[in-house]
């Protein structure tokens, strides 16, 4: 399989359209549930090199049902994406998820690590849902060092 583009055609309704470079084009649809379609944009999101598309990947995925695998794939985004806007929707998306371990710890992360103060923002968001002591450590460290005032405070 070669590149994933989203189809020239957009999207219609409720069903999303890839094109497929192969030998030959191959163009799919479906909805955002359907397995396919959630496993082409996670591919996306998680390894093409086009900034728009896997902004495109993250508010499409926001139409599908909530899954470990895609909050895996968004947790991940959030992690290692160098694009801050591409950061920002998968945190804003997160946010609609349960603030398991997993994510805390990733907030956890991202506020103390992360450039870009909407995406702190979002993570303080995440972590005030379901405060525990495990965070303390980190929240003492960003109410000195952090350069943002609201964060710090």
């Amino acid at each position: 399989m070669g590149q994933i583009k989203f189809a020239e055609n957009g999207h219609r309704e409720d069903q999303i359209r890839f094109a497929v470079e192969c030998r030959q084009n191959l163009e799919l649809s479906g909805t955002p549930d359907d397995e396919l379609v959630t496993d082409l944009l996670l591919y996306l999101l998680l390894r093409d090199q086009n900034p728009s598309k896997r902004l495109e990947a993250v508010k499409l995925l926001k139409n599908s049902q909530p899954a470990q695998d895609t909050k895996m794939a968004l947790v991940s985004s959030l992690l290692t994406d160098t694009n801050p806007g591409v950061r920002l929707k998968s945190i804003r998306l997160l946010a609609s998820y349960d603030p398991a371990k997993v994510l805390k710890e990733a907030c956890m992360k991202v506020l103390l690590e992360d450039d870009n103060k909407a995406v702190r923002l979002s993570a303080m968001d995440i972590m005030e849902i379901s405060p525990d002591k495990t965070m303390i450590p980190a929240l003492q460290v960003v109410s000195v060092l952090d350069e943002n005032d609201f964060i710090r405070e």
